[in-house]
């Protein structure tokens, strides 16, 4: 009962997947682009993941839109919770829990690193 919709012209790459039961399910993906999703069971903490190249979004039981896109040598990710409830982790490890209707935008220097 999982949807996930692409938006034109993004990528996605499925490194890890594993459906045992509708609860108990493994996505690992890497994104770039657009892309909606519609979890209708409640999904356990760390089961579904969208990773981006400087962020992962923590899927539990909700509706989403993630955008990733490159801007001038910059990585720019960006998070929105349409209901349910997700736990966007950068890639220092800090964790940004979002509520309904809470957006993030998480940007990344490259060369600064």
């Amino acid at each position: 009962d999982t949807v996930m919709t692409v938006g034109p012209n993004s990528e996605i790459r499925f490194e890890e997947f594993d459906f045992k039961t509708k609860t108990e399910r493994r996505i690992h993906s890497f994104i770039r682009g657009q892309i909606a999703g519609q979890v209708k069971n409640k999904a356990a903490p760390g089961d579904i993941q969208i990773r981006t190249e400087n962020a992962v979004l923590g899927v539990r039981g909700t509706r989403f839109l993630v955008n990733h896109r490159k801007v001038n040598g910059l990585d720019i990710s960006e998070f929105a919770l349409l209901s349910g409830s997700v736990v966007v982790t950068d890639d220092k490890n800090k964790q940004y829990e979002l509520k309904q209707s809470d957006k993030i935008v998480l940007v990344k220097d490259p060369a600064r690193e």
